[in-house]
């Protein structure tokens, strides 16, 4: 039930997205919104362990993060996108499973942060590092 209820609000999502693109002019980063040139202002949101491990949607961290005075402050400083991470260290270690996988968790939370920054208007860069 619940699965299905994330993608019906996934796919809501995606269908009331915006495009942006980038174009390149002489070395300068052009970006359009649904092809009008506009000017972005963003911010990482990045949250580290070991000083090089993104652990942003880690299910045991994530509900430690005060993401909606972050979502706050960047929507107030007029910020455009948010970029973050998608790198899920319990998956590289593996859970001591023969087949690793992403966890349930995990991607709730990628669709938490997801409804969160709708609500402010800022569009999210996703990122593999």
């Amino acid at each position: 039930m619940r699965i299905g209820f994330y993608t019906i609000i996934l796919t809501i999502s995606i269908i009331q997205g915006a495009i942006i693109t980038q174009l390149d002019s002489n070395g300068q980063g052009i970006f359009t919104f649904n092809n009008i040139p506009i000017s972005l202002c963003g911010s990482n949101y990045i949250r580290l362990i070991n000083a090089s491990i993104h652990v942003t949607f880690e299910p045991d961290l994530y509900p430690l993060w005060d993401i909606k005075t972050a979502l706050e402050q960047m929507h107030s400083y007029g910020y455009k996108y948010v970029r973050v991470f998608l790198d899920c260290p319990t998956l590289y270690q593996g859970f001591n499973l023969s087949s690793p996988r992403i966890p349930m968790q995990y991607t709730q939370n990628v669709i938490d942060f997801l409804i969160r920054v709708s609500k402010y208007q800022i569009a999210i860069m996703l990122t593999e590092s």
